[in-house]
């Protein structure tokens, strides 16, 4: 996981492809922001799983944050959209 931008607003964190949900439940609890964005990589399984999206969902809501997704997979969108997270989608280019 990696911090990008750290404001008592909105903050960013770049999840890794091995962070699990009490990973993410700990930066959501860390953080003072009221909004959180995490941005999922390709390769992460753990938030393409519906219940784990709506304990995330649940969780935020029980510490008052607005949390949203940025994620260029699909199935992480719909799950998530199906449980009432805000997603948006990343595209990756390669070059």
């Amino acid at each position: 996981m990696k911090d990008q931008a750290h404001s008592e607003v909105e903050q960013v964190f770049y999840l890794e492809p091995t962070d699990d949900l009490p990973m993410i439940r700990e930066l959501l609890s860390w953080s003072k922001a009221r909004r959180v964005v995490l941005v999922v990589p390709p390769r992460s399984r753990e938030l393409q799983n519906k219940v784990n999206l709506k304990l995330l969902q649940r969780y935020s809501v029980g510490l008052g944050k607005e949390v949203s997704l940025v994620t260029g997979d699909h199935l992480t969108r719909e799950l998530a959209y199906e449980v009432g997270l805000p997603t948006f989608f990343l595209s990756l280019i390669h070059i």
